[in-house]
């Protein structure tokens, strides 16, 4: 399946306005911030993992991936003004289907 990755894209967006370079640049960056933050996960895995219980290194490793991962993307990546639009569209969304009395 993995090989089938870029053939596939390629197909899927033959004849429409979307470029592959669009799709490579969307994606560049989630997954350039991936590879230090697994890699982080990873080592401290390694060196605190073998002292701890399976269920807290599940939740430790995932807890180290998630904070890394953000930290980078956010910070690193210069994605952090998308995220905090986005974060604000959530909550203004949400606040308004709390409060139907302001619709009006």
């Amino acid at each position: 399946m993995t090989l089938w990755l870029i053939p596939g894209i390629l197909w899927y967006i033959h004849g429409t306005v979307i470029s592959f370079g669009d799709i490579v640049s969307t994606v560049s960056r989630p997954l350039l911030s991936a590879i230090p933050a697994s890699g982080l996960a990873f080592v401290a895995i390694l060196l605190f993992g073998a002292r701890m219980s399976p269920s807290v290194r599940l939740v430790t490793g995932n807890a180290i991936l998630f904070i890394s991962y953000f930290s980078v993307l956010l910070f690193a990546a210069g994605q952090k003004t998308f995220y905090v639009d986005l974060f604000r569209g959530v909550m203004a969304t949400a606040s308004k289907e709390r409060n139907p009395a302001s619709a009006l």
